[in-house]
């Protein structure tokens, strides 16, 4: 069995993940639940501005929706 968190998920928030910069700064994803709960830091995050979603229509046509896409990973 593959352990794709150790091999893969992990290596990949460790580079690109939010959290704490080179200068001590924090750059962690602040979540603001929209139900009114109290924000809390998500650490390990990765946010992309430009996440593309083609989705192909049954006649053939094609549907483009562009939407920001936060990545969490679950176990650290």
């Amino acid at each position: 069995m593959i352990d794709w968190d150790a091999l893969v998920l992990a290596p990949v928030m460790g580079v690109f993940g939010e959290g704490v910069a080179s200068d001590g700064t924090d750059q962690t994803v602040i979540y603001a639940p929209a139900s009114g709960s109290p924000p809390f830091h998500l650490a390990g995050a990765v946010f992309d501005r430009e996440y593309q979603q083609v989705v192909l229509q049954g006649d053939g046509s094609e549907n483009t929706t562009r939407r920001p896409v936060l990545g969490v990973r679950t176990s650290l």
